[in-house]
């Protein structure tokens, strides 16, 4: 009988750690670099916890193959939750230095994101993806 509680005991502890581990709030990944096509471009998280239906931020960098800035760059950066159908959100960009990009959109749910920025610079059409959580 005791024997039987200790598996029983396990298996809670077991069942509550996965529970935590899955449901716990975990902050944004951080940083996505792509370099090719001669551009170099960098995503990087500028809003500490994405909460849902609060703004979101996000920090572009784009530079040539050289690393010289790319001003004035046509930037487009839609929200949206990849595998779910609740829309796509498109963000605010504003240039704030050259080459340095800021980026606002409002995350409707809890969960996993995605931002994806397109960049068309002199005929070619660059797609990065950026994933996110929130909280």
């Amino acid at each position: 009988m005791s024997r039987r509680l200790g598996w029983i005991g396990a298996a809670l502890v077991l069942f509550a750690v996965v529970l935590w581990l899955f449901n716990r709030p975990q902050a944004a990944y951080g940083m996505t670099s792509y370099d090719g096509d001669g551009v170099r471009v960098q995503v990087a998280d500028a809003t500490e916890e994405a909460q849902a239906m609060e703004r979101t931020a996000f920090v572009v960098t784009l530079a040539d193959g050289d690393g010289k800035p790319l001003s004035g760059a046509a930037l487009r950066i839609v929200l949206s939750m990849p595998h779910m159908f609740c829309g796509e959100y498109e963000a605010t960009v504003t240039e704030t230095a050259p080459g340095v990009y800021r980026a606002e959109g409002v995350p409707t749910m809890r969960g996993r994101w995605q931002a994806k920025l397109t960049l068309e610079d002199n005929g070619r059409k660059i797609a990065v993806v950026h994933d996110f959580k929130v909280v």
